[in-house]
């Protein structure tokens, strides 16, 4: 055997380390699921039966508002250019309420003197998405679609004698833009505003608890529903 130096003896074996692990690349491409919740803010134009009304049938408009919370799901495809493309689709249970008073004269406590209401009990949409990714943590976009809404219009006498809803489904459009910002790789904090229009629908009452002649008469009211919503939502991205 050859002689070992004291040198020999006190070196050490190289040490190897393990190449550092590239952060992951930020993106917005994938699924994401979230809470959803804000205001909205609207009017109802309706023109109620004549029958209803001792000054006869005129427009009347009353504004809607309140609060609403619910749920989102959503995709969104990153392009190489920072084009994002997506769509999602969102529902809320809300409690969207209005009322006037539908007398040309104005009410003044006479017993029949008619209050026209109105309420939204749900809203959803479906949409689609084109945005731009701003750096790694911003997303700016415009929205689109369709969007739906639960509601039901009242038409109520003073002395509460007569009492008269329909309910109904209304489909219409939504518009607006967004913003989000990810506070992590797999979570966002939202903001967006959309408008809604769902058009002109005619409630028909139901009339067989009215007495007298409006017993079982055909009386209804027309009403045009747009509304303004501001939403806020937190996301989780798969």
């Amino acid at each position: 055997m050859g002689s070992v130096s004291a040198a020999d003896l006190g070196a050490r074996a190289p040490v190897y380390k393990a190449p550092p692990v590239a952060p992951p690349v930020a993106t917005w491409t994938g699924f994401y699921a979230g809470v959803i919740g804000g205001y909205a803010d609207g009017t109802s134009q309706a023109t109620p039966s004549s029958l209803l009304l001792d000054d006869g049938a005129y427009p009347v408009s009353m504004n809607l508002k309140g609060g609403f919370v619910g749920g989102q799901l959503g995709y969104d495809y990153q392009f190489s250019n920072n084009v994002v493309l997506g769509i999602v689709g969102d529902g809320a249970w809300a409690n969207l309420t209005g009322s006037t008073c539908a007398e040309i004269g104005g009410c003044h406590n006479d017993p029949d003197d008619s209050y026209a209401k109105g309420k939204v009990n749900w809203l959803a949409t479906v949409r689609g998405k084109l945005g731009y990714a701003v750096g790694p943590q911003w997303l700016i976009y415009a929205t689109g679609g369709v969007a739906f809404a639960g509601t039901e219009a009242r038409d109520t006498f003073i002395d509460g004698t007569h009492d008269v809803v329909s309910k109904a489904t209304l489909t219409g459009y939504a518009v607006g833009a967004g913003a989000q910002y990810k506070v992590s790789q797999h979570f966002s904090l939202g903001v967006e505003y959309l408008y809604t229009d769902f058009g002109t629908h005619t409630y028909a009452f139901d009339t067989s608890n009215l007495s007298g002649p409006l017993n079982g008469a055909s009386i209804g009211t027309d009403s045009a529903v747009k509304l303004n919503i501001i939403k806020a939502s937190a996301s989780y991205h798969f």
